[in-house]
């Protein structure tokens, strides 16, 4: 994956991270609340992580469902 094999190699004080979910929606009758749990999910296993460690800016990337999971983590901020 070039996130996390080639964008430090060029900003060597970034630290990459992936994180991964299921992303089996077909069927589903409430995309609305998967999504939701998806974020939520997110959110959580970020909190954990992040109580470790330095705080640092974060800079989610991400693409079909899993920008719509950024978007949805970002909205539950405020």
């Amino acid at each position: 994956m070039w996130l996390r094999d080639l964008l430090p190699q060029h900003l060597p004080a970034v630290r990459v991270m992936i994180y991964g979910y299921s992303a089996q929606v077909q069927g589903a009758t409430q995309a609305t609340s998967i999504l939701e749990d998806h974020a939520e999910t997110f959110r959580q296993r970020l909190l954990s992580f992040r109580r470790f460690g330095a705080k640092r800016p974060l800079i989610p990337i991400g693409h079909n469902l899993g920008g719509l999971v950024i978007k949805e983590f970002i909205a539950k901020l405020d």
